[in-house]
């Protein structure tokens, strides 16, 4: 019986058909695209958790959300599978953080694997109202290997920044993590062109180039942009056409990700090297002091720069490399409570 129920909800989510109703605009239209070609189900769900819209790619109508509103988890699955489901959205509801799982339950055709991801709605007065929810089936991923299956997890988990443009250029949407990204809102960005956001200027060789390779397949590549009241920064960008029926592109999706992290990682890497290189290279201590100074001044500012040397044997502290604006080299001395002994002593960076 409890397996019906299962598979009763499974094929009503899965076969009932429907259409939508209206006219839709050309932003709706686009992400209408979006939410058919994605293998996710969407819903929404009161503080009660009563199902108050659900939407299934496989049939985008009103007549799979009239299957799902007003129930609960209860009427629709398992109780053991119910059980976990409630148990998740409630914690939701009750921390109002977000929350990702992943799940299975076995099906006739197999255990079929499902990630899960909900996050609280709110009112205009900032209260719990209810929750928001996507599940994604990802039994294929499943049965790959495990280097893949790890992969695939990790670039779910990623909150990397979204953006929708139209052909010509124009920003229709941005998700919140692009918007914390560059320190606009979103009534900010849409409308505006992309080179807001780092692109090249419309009419430029560089930005038609980009418009080619994005419409033959995808481009990828390297935009600088500013955050707002902030400094410049380096952005990993991929560009991907939606195309409709006919095989045209009607707009662009834009993913992009953060690289200033793995660009100081980068800088940090070749310095090591070079310092590396230094060590076997310059003919005396002061040379290379002087070398590793050069290199780190290279890192971050170094007008000041000393480095110093504790004696086990006679417990002082020396200064071999002393380069400072104001002050002279200091003579040996005892060891004490400063700073410098507190990182010799402890082994970790003060920064």
């Amino acid at each position: 019986m409890e397996e019906k129920k299962d598979r009763g909800a499974d094929e009503a989510a899965r076969n009932e058909s429907a259409t939508f109703s209206g006219p839709l605009s050309p932003a709706e239209q686009i992400i209408s695209d979006i939410l058919k070609s994605s293998p996710a189900l969407l819903f929404t769900q009161d503080a009660s958790l009563r199902y108050t819209w659900f939407f299934n790619p496989r049939n985008p109508g009103p007549g799979s959300t009239s299957l799902f509103t007003g129930k609960v988890d209860d009427d629709l699955f398992t109780p053991e599978r119910a059980e976990r489901l409630t148990e998740l959205k409630q914690k939701v509801l009750r921390t109002g953080r977000a929350s990702r799982q992943e799940f299975a339950y076995e099906s006739e055709e197999g255990f079929r694997h499902f990630e899960l991801t909900l996050e609280p709605l709110r009112d205009d007065s900032g209260n719990i109202s209810g929750i928001s929810g996507m599940a994604m089936e990802i039994t294929d991923r499943r049965i790959a290997d495990r280097e893949i299956r790890l992969l695939a997890q990790t670039v779910a988990s990623t909150r990397d920044s979204v953006a929708l443009i139209d052909k010509h250029g124009r920003v229709l949407f941005v998700n919140d993590s692009i918007q914390i990204l560059l320190g606009c809102d979103q009534h900010e960005l849409i409308g505006q062109d992309i080179s807001f956001i780092g692109a090249p200027l419309p009419g430029t060789p560089m930005r038609e180039q980009i418009v080619r390779d994005a419409v033959e397949e995808n481009w990828h590549g390297e935009w600088t942009v500013r955050k707002k009241g902030g400094p410049e920064f380096p952005l990993d960008v991929w560009l991907s056409p939606l195309r409709d029926d006919e095989g045209e592109p009607t707009a662009f999706v834009a993913v992009a990700r953060d690289l200033t992290e793995r660009k100081q990682a980068e800088r940090i890497q070749t310095a090591t090297y070079r310092i590396a290189a230094a060590v076997s290279t310059t003919d005396n201590l002061y040379d290379l002091y002087r070398a590793i100074h050069e290199i780190v001044g290279e890192l971050m500012p170094a007008q000041n720069f000393y480095i110093a040397v504790l004696d086990d044997v006679s417990g002082l502290l020396s200064f071999p490399y002393f380069v400072d604006e104001h002050d002279r080299t200091p003579v040996p001395r005892a060891a004490g409570k400063g700073l410098t002994e507190y990182v010799i002593r402890t082994g970790e960076p003060l920064l």
